[in-house]
Protein backbone atom coordinates (compact mmCIF):
# COMPACT_ATOMS: atom_id res chain seq x y z
CA UNK A 1 0.00 0.00 0.00
CA UNK A 2 2.83 2.06 0.79
CA UNK A 3 2.87 3.14 -3.23
CA UNK A 4 -0.58 4.66 -3.13
CA UNK A 5 0.29 6.84 0.18
CA UNK A 6 0.66 10.35 -0.28
CA UNK A 7 2.77 10.21 2.96
CA UNK A 8 3.86 7.10 3.62
CA UNK A 9 5.97 8.07 6.74
CA UNK A 10 2.49 9.17 8.48
CA UNK A 11 1.51 5.66 8.09
CA UNK A 12 4.09 4.27 9.92
CA UNK A 13 4.41 6.84 12.45
CA UNK A 14 0.71 6.22 13.25
CA UNK A 15 1.39 2.30 13.06
CA UNK A 16 4.52 2.76 15.38
CA UNK A 17 1.93 4.92 18.04
CA UNK A 18 -0.36 1.68 18.21
CA UNK A 19 2.89 -0.28 18.95
CA UNK A 20 4.14 -0.30 22.52
CA UNK A 21 7.94 0.70 23.24
CA UNK A 22 10.12 -2.37 21.95
CA UNK A 23 7.51 -3.63 19.78
CA UNK A 24 8.30 -4.71 16.17
CA UNK A 25 6.63 -2.83 13.07
CA UNK A 26 6.79 -4.67 9.57
CA UNK A 27 6.10 -4.29 6.22
CA UNK A 28 6.54 -5.91 2.73
CA UNK A 29 6.26 -4.14 -0.67
CA UNK A 30 6.43 -6.05 -4.20
CA UNK A 31 9.64 -4.56 -6.37
CA UNK A 32 8.63 -3.99 -9.72
CA UNK A 33 11.85 -3.71 -10.77
CA UNK A 34 13.41 -6.86 -10.53
CA UNK A 35 10.87 -9.05 -11.01
CA UNK A 36 6.91 -8.28 -10.82
CA UNK A 37 7.19 -10.48 -14.11
CA UNK A 38 2.56 -10.91 -13.89
CA UNK A 39 2.72 -7.07 -13.63
CA UNK A 40 5.77 -6.15 -15.70
CA UNK A 41 4.78 -8.48 -18.48
CA UNK A 42 1.02 -7.13 -18.41
CA UNK A 43 2.52 -3.29 -18.46
CA UNK A 44 4.84 -3.63 -20.95
CA UNK A 45 2.29 -5.06 -23.29
CA UNK A 46 0.03 -1.91 -22.68
CA UNK A 47 2.51 0.20 -23.44
CA UNK A 48 3.44 -1.20 -26.77
CA UNK A 49 -0.51 -0.53 -27.49
CA UNK A 50 -0.68 2.80 -26.02
CA UNK A 51 2.97 4.51 -24.74
CA UNK A 52 1.43 6.28 -22.89
CA UNK A 53 -0.01 3.40 -20.60
CA UNK A 54 -0.37 4.48 -16.73
CA UNK A 55 1.76 2.15 -15.83
CA UNK A 56 1.72 1.48 -12.02
CA UNK A 57 5.19 -0.62 -11.84
CA UNK A 58 7.45 2.68 -12.82
CA UNK A 59 8.59 3.01 -10.25
CA UNK A 60 7.11 1.14 -7.41
CA UNK A 61 8.30 3.31 -3.97
CA UNK A 62 10.19 1.73 -1.60
CA UNK A 63 10.89 -1.77 -3.42
CA UNK A 64 14.04 -1.22 -4.78
CA UNK A 65 16.82 -2.98 -2.30
CA UNK A 66 17.69 -1.39 0.64
CA UNK A 67 14.81 1.51 0.21
CA UNK A 68 12.09 0.29 2.91
CA UNK A 69 14.94 -0.24 5.51
CA UNK A 70 16.57 3.21 5.05
CA UNK A 71 12.82 4.25 5.19
CA UNK A 72 12.25 2.39 8.48
CA UNK A 73 15.52 4.14 9.93
CA UNK A 74 14.38 7.77 8.47
CA UNK A 75 11.05 7.77 10.55
CA UNK A 76 12.89 6.49 13.96
CA UNK A 77 12.36 2.87 13.78
CA UNK A 78 16.17 0.98 15.82
CA UNK A 79 17.66 -2.73 15.12
CA UNK A 80 16.25 -2.52 11.72
CA UNK A 81 16.22 -5.72 9.03
CA UNK A 82 15.46 -6.02 5.55
CA UNK A 83 14.76 -9.43 3.68
CA UNK A 84 13.91 -10.67 0.02
CA UNK A 85 11.54 -13.26 -0.64
CA UNK A 86 10.64 -14.80 -4.02
CA UNK A 87 7.15 -15.59 -4.80
CA UNK A 88 6.26 -18.04 -7.50
CA UNK A 89 2.25 -18.46 -9.00
CA UNK A 90 1.44 -21.31 -11.42
CA UNK A 91 -1.19 -20.53 -13.64
CA UNK A 92 -3.07 -23.55 -15.32
CA UNK A 93 -3.02 -21.05 -18.62
CA UNK A 94 -3.09 -17.80 -19.80
CA UNK A 95 -6.69 -17.64 -19.62
CA UNK A 96 -6.35 -18.25 -16.11
CA UNK A 97 -3.52 -15.15 -15.80
CA UNK A 98 -6.00 -12.88 -18.02
CA UNK A 99 -9.22 -13.25 -16.00
CA UNK A 100 -7.38 -12.06 -12.96
CA UNK A 101 -7.21 -9.22 -14.58
CA UNK A 102 -10.84 -8.65 -15.93
CA UNK A 103 -11.52 -9.20 -11.98
CA UNK A 104 -10.86 -5.16 -12.10
CA UNK A 105 -8.48 -5.14 -9.03
CA UNK A 106 -5.33 -2.71 -8.60
CA UNK A 107 -4.30 -0.40 -11.27
CA UNK A 108 -3.70 -3.18 -13.96
CA UNK A 109 -7.49 -4.38 -13.57
CA UNK A 110 -8.74 -1.09 -13.70
CA UNK A 111 -6.93 -0.04 -16.95
CA UNK A 112 -7.76 -3.66 -18.52
CA UNK A 113 -11.55 -3.08 -17.70
CA UNK A 114 -10.85 0.74 -18.97
CA UNK A 115 -10.17 -0.17 -22.83
CA UNK A 116 -13.59 -1.93 -23.65
CA UNK A 117 -13.67 -5.13 -25.54
CA UNK A 118 -11.55 -3.90 -28.65
CA UNK A 119 -8.96 -2.68 -26.50
CA UNK A 120 -8.96 -6.01 -24.20
CA UNK A 121 -8.65 -8.11 -27.47
CA UNK A 122 -5.58 -6.10 -28.55
CA UNK A 123 -3.81 -5.89 -25.12
CA UNK A 124 -4.79 -9.76 -24.50
CA UNK A 125 -2.92 -10.67 -27.72
CA UNK A 126 -0.02 -8.35 -26.98
CA UNK A 127 0.31 -9.85 -23.38
CA UNK A 128 0.09 -13.29 -24.46
CA UNK A 129 2.99 -12.86 -27.48
CA UNK A 130 5.08 -10.92 -24.45
CA UNK A 131 4.58 -14.73 -21.84
CA UNK A 132 6.07 -16.64 -25.10
CA UNK A 133 2.43 -17.71 -26.25
CA UNK A 134 1.76 -19.91 -23.24
CA UNK A 135 -0.30 -23.43 -24.33
CA UNK A 136 -0.70 -24.97 -21.09
CA UNK A 137 0.49 -24.10 -16.98
CA UNK A 138 3.31 -21.47 -16.86
CA UNK A 139 5.05 -19.84 -13.73
CA UNK A 140 5.55 -15.86 -13.36
CA UNK A 141 7.62 -15.16 -10.13
CA UNK A 142 7.64 -11.72 -8.42
CA UNK A 143 10.15 -10.34 -5.69
CA UNK A 144 8.97 -8.96 -2.65
CA UNK A 145 10.81 -6.50 0.16
CA UNK A 146 10.45 -7.35 3.74
CA UNK A 147 11.38 -4.76 6.47
CA UNK A 148 10.91 -4.85 10.39
CA UNK A 149 12.05 -2.50 13.07
CA UNK A 150 11.57 -1.88 16.78
CA UNK A 151 9.92 0.96 18.40
CA UNK A 152 12.45 2.72 20.73
CA UNK A 153 11.79 2.55 24.35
Amino acid sequence: MFYFLADPGRAVAQLCEMVRPGGLVSASVWDGTEGMEMLNAFWEAAESLQPDAPSDQRPLRLGRPGELARFWREVGLEDVTETTMRATTTYSGFEELWNTFLAGIGPAGTYALSLGLEGQTHLKTALRQRLGQPSGPFELAATARSVRGRVPW
